[in-house]
């Protein structure tokens, strides 16, 4: 894991840069969010610490939607349908 957080090629400030074409005409307004750290301070901290409220829910969620895309008949998914 220190491997990849050390290594310069994989910062969240480049990756938002692409992301989000900073560079692009037009789309200079996402800059700030690039080059500062209150950005990347608020998502490492506010994401990464409800991700298991987020995680649960969207769990119970994707379970609602398969179930209603792909009913289940006896009581299992029946592959050979798909």
């Amino acid at each position: 894991m220190d491997e990849v957080r050390n290594d310069d090629r994989m910062t969240f400030a480049k990756a938002l840069h692409e992301d989000f074409f900073t560079s692009y005409p037009g789309f200079e307004g996402f800059r700030p969010a690039s080059s500062n750290h209150i950005f990347t301070t608020s998502v490492r901290v506010g994401l990464t610490q409800s991700i298991n409220k987020v995680t649960e829910f969207l769990g119970v969620e994707m379970e609602r939607i398969r179930h209603k895309m792909w009913p289940d008949k006896n009581g299992g998914l029946d592959l050979r349908t798909l």
